[in-house]
């Protein structure tokens, strides 16, 4: 039977800062005009804690939102064969692939991932590869081949036709003679965007000199488990909304598709045939973000230690187990000793 997986919201949000939009000139953003209220008198009756989420979602909406005149869009392109691969977007994990399975070379042609998230303004941005030899090597073999492209389109409105290859990082040819157990490499790209998001970042303080940053980070996360647990999806998002927005605003996200995806009550349903939220354990603190965030994951599948598993029944009526994976990062803003949710 085979274990369906959910991974929600994979690549990083990034915050609002109040001074984010200064550097954009007038003519290049709209801010979006106030939340229409008027949805609500159609929609389907709600509980009342689902119309306190629903009025903290558009209370956020209101403060965050845009509509930019220009909505460029960059992707990651990963294509990888016998060998286990890790990909970061300015220090920002965006892909990790630790099975032997590959992608790419013999089942399609590579999946474009979209990274705006991970580009907090304009200029240049890097991006960085590291590989390991699959569970059944020593070392990274001859048969080892990668392929990390970068993409760009020049607005999402566009014909997906316009989007074009801006960079591209191969793996040296004679990888498998050099008997490496690791093997890493980075590129450059420019990005030309409407937002600057990069103030909260660069602001907030180096987690490197944080002595009991695990122990802190280990709190957080079982804090919002417990919310997980107790399905209270208002204390959940009070915690999440004001980053998970901005990041929506990074990808264009109109008002309804932030409505919809925010207001979305699947993860807190109690009534979730064999419902259960994993314990926290055997699991790995992982710093980047050049020192700005923390993450924790599991040390065997490298997901987040958050995740939810379920049954869902199929056609047949069956019980289809289903583990929903909920990624969070961490970082401490500048003159705070707490660490908070950045995505």
């Amino acid at each position: 039977m085979h274990i369906k997986t959910f991974i929600i919201l994979v690549l990083l949000s990034w915050g609002l800062h109040s001074s984010a939009q200064e550097h954009t000139t007038h003519n290049d953003v709209i801010i979006q005009a106030a939340p229409d209220y008027s949805r609500k008198d159609n929609a389907t009756v709600r509980s009342a804690e689902e119309e306190k989420v629903m009025e903290l979602v558009e209370q956020y909406i209101s403060k965050t939102l845009h509509e930019y005149k220009t909505k460029p869009m960059f992707y990651l392109k990963i294509k990888k064969s016998g060998c286990c691969i890790a990909v970061r977007v300015n220090d920002i994990p965006v892909y990790e692939n630790f099975s032997d399975y590959d992608c790419g070379y013999t089942d399609y042609d590579g999946a474009l991932y979209p990274i705006n998230s991970c580009l907090p303004c304009s200029g240049k941005q890097t991006f960085s590869i590291e590989v390991y030899p699959t569970s059944l090597q020593d070392y990274i073999s001859d048969d080892c081949s990668i392929s990390i492209e970068i993409y760009c389109r020049p607005d999402i409105d566009k014909p997906e036709a316009e989007t074009k290859l801006i960079k591209k990082l191969n793996l040296p040819e004679n990888i498998g003679q050099q008997k490496l157990k690791y093997y890493t490499a980075s590129a450059a790209f420019e990005a030309l965007l409407p937002f600057d998001y990069s103030d909260r970042l660069a602001k907030a303080r180096d987690l490197t000199k944080i002595p009991n940053l695990e122990e802190m980070a280990l709190k957080q996360y079982n804090k919002m488990r417990q919310y997980l647990v107790d399905c209270d999806q208002l204390a959940y998002q009070t915690q999440y909304l004001s980053n998970i927005i901005p990041y929506m605003d990074m990808y264009y996200n109109s008002r309804q598709e932030v409505i919809d995806n925010l207001c979305n009550t699947e993860m807190f349903d109690k009534t979730l045939e064999k419902r259960k939220v994993l314990p926290i354990t055997d699991y790995e603190m992982i710093v980047c973000g050049n020192g700005k965030l923390v993450i924790l994951r599991n040390k065997s599948d490298k997901n987040s230690v958050l995740q939810i598993e379920s049954y869902i029944a199929n056609e047949d009526g069956d019980g289809i187990p289903t583990t929903r994976i909920i990624p969070i990062i961490l970082y401490m803003p500048e003159d705070s000793e707490e660490l908070e949710i950045y995505a």
